[in-house]
């Protein structure tokens, strides 16, 4: 006949075997918060190593966009990820062309093109004003004598 021993309570065993179970207990607990703290340390790193490429990836359309970070303010960048998680500067590059072309606003403003003498258009003086005659003015009749003295004084 065998006899099944089935203790119900930890207490019921020796004190031997209830020493090893609070060890191994206590081990475990040890072991389940060193493996815890471990998973927020890989997914602060994670995150900190998605945000450098996906900086990396918005600098690579300062060529296209006036503002790079437009990009994230329109789209939802999650839709921009690789096959390995971390972003596609392909996908970012294709969504910042496609952004273009539904807010034109939001891209590079195309240089401004030359006029008939060859000097690009400001729309302010690129010269510096001459220096005016006083003697000349007053010939022309665009001055007069009173009005010149009373700048001068």
């Amino acid at each position: 006949m065998s006899e099944n021993f089935a203790p119900e309570t930890v207490d019921s065993l020796p004190s031997w075997a209830q020493k090893m179970i609070g060890d191994l207990r206590t081990e475990a607990a040890t072991n389940r918060k060193a493996a815890a703290d471990a998973q927020t340390e890989r997914d602060t790193y994670r995150d900190e190593l998605t945000g450098i490429a996906s900086k990396t990836a918005l600098d690579g359309l300062t060529g296209i966009l006036a503002d790079p970070e437009d990009l994230a303010r329109y789209v939802d960048t999650t839709t921009l990820l690789g096959d390995d998680g971390k972003p596609d500067p392909g996908k970012y590059t294709e969504a910042a062309q496609t952004l273009i072309s539904e807010r034109p606003h939001l891209g590079i403003p195309a240089p401004r093109t030359a006029g008939k003498s060859g000097v690009e258009v400001t729309g302010g003086r690129t010269h510096t004003p001459r220096v005016a005659d006083p003697a000349a003015q007053i010939a022309a009749g665009t001055a007069d004598f009173v009005s010149l003295v009373q700048g001068a004084s």
